[in-house]
């Protein structure tokens, strides 16, 4: 499913960790005072000048990695967790971003067995400044599930998943934005791991939160909630037998509403994308498709201009094979222009198309 290809976004904890920790982490360092081999405190030196080459080092990876040039960030990554070991305590908060900083771009360079240590270390730290219940590691716990994912461990994802939910919901509350966050990471693991109840039930929950902050006039949130209810659909896609179901077929309703900038809970037949439409054309039926008895249904937004031509279409869900020739024969649709004041405007709604084998 597009929208669900990665389990977090790892910019998301590269950019927030280097950048607010690297001034946290100095802050701490310069009350000049460190623990001893026997456990006494001592003044120490401060080291301005490492801790400032660390800030610069790490403030030129967050640059490079968002440009996605993340070979040529590994160099200066290093440096900079080289810089912060030999800051005093093995634990310092330097350790732990500048660990996973360079852990973050092993990630993207598929490294994923040297991003897994570097993870668990900076986890390691982390649980040991803040407490193992504490909001600041849910980066870290949310980003070692991207990479037991990707070494498809899935008990390890799921496990490292719902423990940052729970802390989530505990620190921030059930329908926050953030957990919601989290809650859409989830639905998109058992999406992908084919576990369809698991995954409607965590995109309900989303489609729940996200659904309270709508409102007029159509913006980028109505998208982004009519997304929602498409990937939702999708998830009870995945179990066949829910092919024709009633409930899929509501859900695409409420989606395409919520997409036109509609009440979802109107049951006007006019508000339906169907009912627009003034030329439609069916998909052919793949022979080599037919031949191996590939069945299902393909799942399609489809963007439409103000003329009721059909400007963009993206697959949300559905067998490969069948995907193609889906797409093909909705850029061939045309609707009614829409009008909202007497202007005609732009919009989008969900297109299904089912092969069945008679």
């Amino acid at each position: 499913m597009q929208a669900t290809t990665s389990i977090i976004r790892q910019a998301f904890f590269i950019a927030v960790i280097s950048l607010s920790c690297i001034h946290t982490a100095v802050a701490q360092t310069e009350t000049g005072s460190s623990p001893t081999a026997t456990g006494e405190t001592q003044s120490q030196p401060t080291k301005e000048g490492d801790e400032a080459e660390i800030k610069r080092l790490s403030t030129l990876v967050v640059r490079l990695y968002g440009e996605g040039k993340y070979e040529e960030a590994t160099p200066s990554a290093r440096k900079a967790l080289e810089l912060s070991e030999k800051l005093p305590g093995p634990d310092h908060p330097l350790v732990a971003t500048t660990s996973g900083n360079l852990a973050a771009l092993y990630l993207a360079q598929k490294k994923f067995g040297e991003a897994e240590t570097l993870y668990q270390r900076a986890l390691k730290i982390a649980e040991k400044a803040h407490g193992p219940e504490s909001g600041r590691i849910v980066p870290l716990l949310k980003a070692l599930a991207d990479v037991h994912y990707a070494l498809d461990h899935k008990h390890q994802t799921e496990d490292l998943l719902k423990r940052a939910l729970a802390i989530q919901e505990k620190t921030l509350g059930e329908n926050d934005d953030e957990t919601a966050g989290t809650l859409l990471s989830l639905a998109g693991f058992y999406y992908r791991t084919g576990k369809s109840r698991e995954a409607v039930s965590y995109y309900q929950r989303v489609i729940a939160i996200r659904e309270k902050a709508l409102a007029p006039p159509l913006g980028p949130k109505h998208r982004e909630v009519g997304e929602l209810i498409g990937q939702c659909a999708c998830a009870l896609l995945l179990d066949g037998r829910n092919r024709e179901n009633k409930e899929v077929r509501e859900l695409v309703n409420r989606g395409g509403k919520i997409l036109l900038g509609l009440n979802p809970d109107s049951t006007d037949p006019a508000d339906d994308i169907l009912t627009k439409a003034i030329t439609r054309v069916q998909p052919r039926y793949p022979a080599e498709a037919k031949s191996a008895h590939i069945m299902g249904t393909i799942l399609l937004i489809v963007e439409v201009d103000e003329s009721g031509a059909v400007t963009g279409v993206k697959p949300l869900c559905g067998p490969p094979y069948l995907t193609d020739v889906s797409v093909q024969a909705a850029w061939q649709w045309r609707f009614k222009p829409t009008m909202v004041s007497g202007q005609p405007i732009k919009f989008a709604g969900f297109l299904t198309f089912t092969f069945t084998l008679q």
